[in-house]
């Protein structure tokens, strides 16, 4: 892809190719020229509109995932642009359809991750929205699509961490077991009612209870402080995500 990247419109047409350097213009937020290739697919780039980026594990199934891609969208009638560029795809597509899904559908037949940046409205925006989309791609694991607008902003923040957070983990918290674990994340999602997590982990209340003293013995912390519980829980989801 030194000099030209494949792209693939539809409903106007299956496929034409472009220079790399109008995609390069697009994605620069150079307007004149890089439109040009949104108009020829068909995208409006002042409807709310979503950026995809889809990295595949072999290179050479850039083309055929492309191709899925754009054939699944045909079949929602959304339209949108697909390019091969650098290492992976781009893919500007109406807001109106769930981009996740879509690549979701073409996953078991190629092997491939991918990252779907936030809603955005106005061709000025589209820069800043690849951005997520790249952003989203280097949070997603092996063989998962990562949609920012459909996480929480604590998984959010978990991605982010770097091997340093979970550095910072203290030794004490390391030592709790998957029950105990378990047990706090039950107990804080039931907004600290014990009795209520213990309906949901279907044990007595009196198990949870002495499974959350044990907790403070071990951490030091005290489950009945808000910001204990929410160090505690970023600790283990941390520890978590370390070992995935």
């Amino acid at each position: 892809m030194e000099e030209r990247a494949t792209v693939v419109g539809h409903l106007e047409s299956d496929r034409f190719l472009a220079d790399a350097s109008l995609i390069d213009d697009l994605l620069a937020g150079r307007t004149e020229r890089g439109h040009e290739l949104l108009r020829r697919a068909g995208v409006d780039p002042d409807v709310p509109s979503q950026v995809g980026a889809v990295r595949a594990d072999d290179p050479d199934d850039l083309e055929r995932l492309g191709a899925a891609v754009g054939a699944l969208l045909r079949t929602a009638r959304a339209p949108a642009l697909i390019a091969i560029w650098l290492d992976g795809l781009v893919i500007v597509a109406s807001a109106g359809v769930s981009l996740r899904e879509l690549l979701q559908r073409a996953r078991p037949a190629l092997s491939f991750r991918g990252g779907v940046g936030l809603t955005f409205t106005g061709a000025d925006s589209l820069p800043g929205a690849y951005r997520e989309a790249r952003q989203a791609l280097a949070m997603a694991g092996p063989g998962e699509v990562f949609c920012l607008r459909e996480v929480t902003m604590f998984d959010y923040v978990l991605r982010l961490a770097s091997g340093t957070a979970e550095r910072l983990v203290p030794t004490k918290v390391r030592t709790l077991d998957h029950v105990y674990r378990r047990t706090l994340e039950v107990f804080a999602e039931c907004d600290l009612n014990a009795e209520l997590a213990a309906r949901r982990l279907h044990v007595h209340p009196n198990t949870v209870r002495y499974r959350l003293r044990r907790i403070e013995e071990i951490t030091g912390r005290d489950v009945r402080r808000f910001p204990d519980v929410v160090e505690l829980l970023l600790c283990v989801h941390l520890l978590e995500s370390a070992r995935q």
